[in-house]
């Protein structure tokens, strides 16, 4: 049996288990370490699925993280991300706390994109070695995620995917067409284009939580 974990580090981090191309479990870490929205890799999430016998950490061949775009200046959040022992804040909408620190750097002496995403896989294949899986890590573009979880939770054979979001590796949004069963990109809306961030600002400046809260916004709206 071949398994594959998929892992998104962002807002609402979580985890996700294909067997042999069929999706049988997800858990997001905040079902875990109650804290809502919780940023970061879903470190309790990989716990639980060992534990629970979920995944047989021998069958997993491949590890794909849903990120593929890295700047020398995304240290800071994937240091955050990637520290298991941490104060925890809500970086996208509190200060940091008093006395935080982040005690063992993993990206330092990283000098372009390249380091930087060498790094990530270094420190994603220790992080699955603790808990006995030895296996490859991919690095996928944030709205090809987005897509292909539209494509392969349908029935379309051939449907036109279209992505939204605040922001991901760039991009955000993205259409898309499936040729043959593989998804290829027709056309992107740029970060500095987002609309969903525009939302996002409406939302803290009207005092509520951003990446939280815009579904109230959109309620309000009818009012």
């Amino acid at each position: 049996m071949t398994t594959i974990l998929g892992i998104s580090t962002s807002h609402d981090g979580t985890l996700s288990v294909q067997k042999d191309g069929v999706h049988v479990f997800s858990i997001a870490e905040e079902r875990l370490s109650r804290i809502k929205g919780y940023i970061g890799f879903p470190f309790l999430a990989l716990d639980y699925v060992v534990a629970e016998g979920i995944i047989n950490p021998a069958d997993v061949s491949r590890i794909a993280i849903a990120q593929a775009e890295f700047h020398v200046g995304t240290n800071r959040s994937l240091e955050f991300e990637y520290a298991r022992d941490k104060i925890y804040y809500d970086t996208q909408n509190d200060a940091p706390p008093s006395g935080y620190v982040i005690e063992n750097p993993q990206f330092n002496g990283c000098r372009s994109a390249e380091a930087v995403a060498d790094r990530l896989k270094r420190v994603v294949t220790d992080i699955a070695q603790k808990v006995g899986i030895n296996a490859e890590v991919d690095l996928i573009d944030h709205h090809l995620c987005h897509a292909a979880a539209g494509y392969y939770a349908s029935d379309f054979a051939d449907p036109l995917i279209i992505t939204l979001d605040g922001e991901g590796d760039g991009l955000s949004g993205s259409v898309n067409v499936v040729e043959d069963g593989d998804i290829r990109r027709l056309a992107a809306v740029a970060q500095s284009e987002s609309l969903g961030n525009v939302y996002s600002a409406i939302t803290r400046q009207l005092g509520y939580k951003i990446s939280r809260h815009e579904g109230k916004i959109t309620g309000l709206a009818a009012y």
